[in-house]
C-alpha cells in the first residue's frame, strides 16, 4: 500500500522570527511573523522538516543541524547562492530585494550557448 506523509507547514506568517517569500518577479520580501500565530498544531517552519527529516535520518549531524534558525539559514543560503545576497539582512517590515536586478537579460542575451533560451521539448499527447 502507499504511504502518505502530511508535513504540517507554518506560513512566514506563523514562524517565530517571521520568514521570507521569493515572488515570480524575484523578489525576495520578508514577512513578519504575526503575533500570537506561533506554534500552530504541529506544523514546522518549511526550513525545519527537511531538517527534522535529515535528523531523524541522520543522527551523527546533529552537530551540524542541531543549532539551525531562521537567521543561521538565512546566512549559509547568501553564502552559497549568489543572487540571494541580501537575504541574511531582511528583518523588518517591508524588506526586500530583487535578485538579478529589475530588468534579467536586458539586452536580450541569455547565459546560453549562442545567447538564446531553449525550451525543453514536451512530450504532451
Amino acid at each position: 500500500a502507499d504511504t502518505v506523509l502530511l508535513l504540517p507547514m507554518e506560513t512566514p506568517h506563523e514562524q517565530v522570527g517571521g520568514g521570507t517569500i521569493t515572488s515570480i518577479e524575484r523578489r525576495v520580501r520578508y514577512s513578519p511573523s504575526v503575533d500570537g500565530q506561533r506554534g500552530v498544531g504541529l506544523a514546522r517552519p518549511a526550513w525545519r522538516i527537511p531538517v527534522e527529516i535529515a535528523l531523524a535520518a541522520r543522527p551523527e549531524l546533529a552537530a551540524v543541524l542541531g543549532d539551525v534558525n531562521a537567521m543561521t539559514l538565512r546566512a549559509e543560503l547568501q553564502a552559497v547562492v549568489a543572487d540571494y545576497q541580501g537575504l541574511k539582512t531582511l528583518s523588518e517590515p517591508g524588506d526586500w530585494f530583487q535578485w538579478g536586478g529589475p530588468h534579467l537579460y536586458r539586452e536580450g542575451a541569455f547565459e546560453a550557448a549562442g545567447g538564446k533560451a531553449r525550451m525543453p521539448e514536451t512530450n504532451t499527447p
